[in-house]
C-alpha cells in the first residue's frame, strides 16, 4: 500500500514565526523517529507556511554573503539554522515547504530526496505556463538565470527537515541584501511567479503564456498564494506517491467550492494547536531556541 503523509497547510492566514515552525518540525521528527523504532504506523508530514521577514544561514554558511552589518541595532532577523546551504530569505509572499518524511521508508538518498522536491516545483510550476529548470550553478529551481526556488535540507536518523521554498508574490528586493545562495555571478538573480506573470502578461500579450489553471489569477492579475499552495501539495503527492492527509478546511476556500473562509481559518487553527500539543509532549523540543544574532556574526 502507498505510504501516507499528512499536510500541515498554514499558506494562508496569519504568518508563521519561525521559532515556532522549528519547533514544528523538530516536534514531527522526533515523533516520527518514535513511531518508526516502535514499529507503528505512522504518516510523514508536510508543512506549509509563510514566515514573517528572516535571513537564514545553513550550518557552514558564510556570513560574508550578507551586504548588512548583523548585530544588536541591525532592522533584520538572522538566524543560523542545521539546514545545508548560503544565506537565503524568507518573507510574506513567498511560500515554505518543510516536509519531514522518513527516508527508510522511501529512499535513504539526500540527493534523491532534494531532487524529488525540485521535481514538484518544476512541475507545479507547469500550471504557470513557466518552464522551471535546474542548474549546474546551485540546487533549486531556475527560470533561465534567475531562481525560483530554493532548497537546504537536512536529516537525523533518515528523517528529513528543512526543504524548499518558492516566490510567489514577494518583494524581491529582499534578496538585494545578501548575496542568495551565495550565487556571486553578475548574471544571475532571483525572479517570482507574479514578476514572471507581471512581464509575461505585458511583453507577450498572454501569446506564449497561458496559465493553464485560471482559478490560479485573482482579482487584478494577482497570484493566490493559497492556490499555489494546494497545487504545490497536490504536486508533491504525485512525485511522492503518497497518499495526502488534508483537512478539507485547510485550503484555499475558493479551491475547496464553497468552503469558507471562516472555516477555513478554524480548520487552520486545530491544527496549529495540534502541533503545540504534540511539541509539549517532547521538552527538549519545547525548550529549543533558535540561534539569533544579536551580536556581530564576525564574533561569533
Amino acid at each position: 500500500s502507498r505510504l501516507r503523509c499528512k499536510v500541515y497547510n498554514f499558506a494562508q492566514g496569519a504568518l508563521t514565526d519561525y521559532q515556532t515552525a522549528w519547533r514544528m518540525q523538530k516536534a514531527l521528527a522526533e515523533h516520527s523517529n518514535k513511531m518508526y523504532k516502535s514499529n507503528q504506523p505512522h504518516p510523514d508530514s508536510l508543512l506549509i507556511v509563510q514566515h514573517p521577514s528572516i535571513y537564514t544561514l545553513g550550518r557552514g554558511a558564510t556570513p560574508d554573503n550578507i551586504k548588512f552589518k548583523v548585530d544588536e541595532k541591525c532592522r533584520h532577523k538572522v538566524v543560523r539554522i542545521e539546514r545545508g546551504g548560503e544565506v537565503t530569505w524568507h518573507g510574506p509572499g513567498q511560500l515554505v515547504a518543510y516536509p519531514i518524511i522518513n527516508l527508510n521508508r522511501h529512499k535513504k538518498d539526500l540527493h534523491w530526496f532534494s531532487t524529488q522536491l525540485e521535481q514538484t516545483t518544476i512541475n507545479m510550476l507547469h500550471n504557470f505556463g513557466i518552464v522551471g529548470e535546474r542548474s549546474d550553478v546551485n540546487t533549486g529551481v531556475w527560470v533561465g538565470k534567475n531562481k525560483i526556488s530554493a532548497v537546504g535540507l537536512t536529516a537525523s536518523r533518515w528523517i528529513t527537515m528543512h526543504g524548499t521554498s518558492l516566490n510567489v508574490n514577494c518583494d524581491l528586493r529582499h534578496f538585494e541584501e545578501i548575496i542568495p545562495c551565495g550565487i556571486s555571478q553578475s548574471d544571475r538573480g532571483v525572479c517570482s511567479i507574479q514578476g514572471l506573470h507581471n512581464t509575461l502578461a505585458g511583453h507577450l500579450s498572454g501569446e506564449s503564456f497561458a496559465f493553464e489553471d485560471e482559478s490560479l489569477i485573482s482579482g487584478a492579475d494577482a497570484v493566490d498564494i493559497g492556490h499555489v499552495a494546494n497545487k504545490w501539495i497536490e504536486s508533491f503527492g504525485k512525485v511522492f506517491n503518497v497518499d495526502l492527509e488534508l483537512p478539507s478546511g485547510a485550503v484555499s476556500s475558493k479551491a475547496e467550492g464553497g468552503v469558507n473562509l471562516h472555516d477555513a481559518e478554524v480548520y487552520r487553527e486545530q491544527q496549529r494547536q495540534e502541533l503545540e500539543s504534540l511539541i509539549a509532549e517532547y521538552p527538549s523540543v519545547a525548550n529549543m531556541k533558535v540561534e539569533y544574532y544579536t551580536s556581530p556574526v564576525e564574533d561569533e
